[in-house]
C-alpha cells in the first residue's frame, strides 16, 4: 500500500512511522500554512498569560503555538508558564508533548480528540480564563462551550491554512500515481483534498486522523475507511497496519 500525505509541513512523522511498519507513503503538499502578522494580539494573549491568577492554556495545534511564539521576544511564553499559575489542555498526543517541552505540566487530553471533546474536559473545572493561540479556520467548540460556563477565553489568530498555489501534481491521478490511501489529518485538509479530486476513485481509502476529520468526510457524502483512535504517527500507523491486514 502507498499513502498520500498531504499535509503543509510536519510530514516527516508520518512518513517515518509508516515506514515502521512496512507501508510506503508519498509527500504531495496539498496545503500551505503562512503566518498571520498580529503582534498586538499575540503581545495581548502573553500578557493575558503573565496575569497572576489561574488560568488555563489551551493548544489545538502545533502551529498555534508555533507562530504565537515566532511574534513575541524568545523564551517569553515559557518564562510566564515558569512563573505564574496555570493549567494545560491540548489536542492530541503531539500538540501535548510541544506543550510538555516548554514547561507544561499535568496535561489534559480529551479521549475523543475533538475540540468539542477537549471544551467540555476543561469544562467540568471551575471556570477560569483561557488562554487559546489558534489559526484562522479553527473550530469555534471551545469558545461557544466554555463562555456560557463563565471562562473568560482569550483568543487569538496567528496562522492562516490554505490551498497551495500549484496544483499538486497527484491531483485527480492518485490511481496513476500509485496511491491506495490518504491521510487526513484536519477538516481543511479534507475540504482541500476534496476539491482537488472531485472524481475520487472509490478504490482510494480515506484515512482520517481523529473522529473531527472523520465528521467533515462524512460531511461531504463521503465514508472513511479508517479512523484512528489516536492521531499519532505510531498510533495511525498502527491502525493502518492492522486495517491492511484485516483487508489482505
Amino acid at each position: 500500500m502507498k499513502v498520500l500525505l498531504i499535509r503543509a509541513n510536519r510530514n516527516g512523522a508520518d512518513r517515518e512511522a509508516l515506514a515502521g511498519v512496512g507501508i510506503e507513503s508519498l509527500t504531495d503538499r496539498y496545503l500551505d500554512i503562512s503566518r498571520v502578522e498580529n503582534p498586538q494580539g499575540a503581545q495581548a494573549l502573553l500578557r493575558a498569560l503573565q496575569e497572576p491568577i489561574e488560568k488555563w492554556l489551551v493548544l489545538t495545534s502545533q502551529n498555534a503555538l508555533h507562530y504565537w511564539q515566532a511574534q513575541l521576544p524568545p523564551g517569553a511564553v515559557e518564562e510566564a508558564i515558569s512563573t505564574t499559575p496555570m493549567r494545560f489542555a491540548a489536542l492530541g498526543a503531539l500538540t501535548a508533548e510541544m506543550l510538555s517541552d516548554i514547561g507544561g505540566r499535568d496535561i489534559v487530553i480529551p479521549d475523543t480528540n475533538t475540540s468539542v471533546g477537549l471544551a467540555d474536559l476543561i469544562g467540568k473545572n471551575e471556570p477560569r480564563e483561557v488562554v487559546l493561540p489558534s489559526g484562522s479556520i479553527s473550530m469555534k467548540s471551545i469558545p461557544t462551550t466554555l463562555i456560557p460556563q463563565g471562562f473568560v477565553v482569550h483568543e487569538e489568530v496567528f496562522y492562516h491554512t490554505q490551498p497551495t498555489r500549484e496544483k499538486p501534481p497527484t491531483a485527480g491521478k492518485l490511481r496513476e500515481n500509485g496511491i491506495d490511501a490518504v491521510l487526513l489529518r484536519s477538516p481543511s485538509a479534507v475540504r482541500i483534498f476534496m476539491d482537488q479530486n472531485p472524481q475520487l476513485d472509490d478504490s482510494v481509502a480515506l484515512v482520517c486522523a481523529g473522529q473531527t476529520t472523520a465528521k467533515q468526510v462524512k460531511k461531504l457524502g463521503r465514508e472513511p475507511q479508517l479512523v484512528s483512535p489516536d492521531p499519532s504517527p505510531s498510533s495511525v500507523a498502527t491502525a493502518l497496519s492492522l486495517f491492511i491486514q484485516e483487508h489482505s
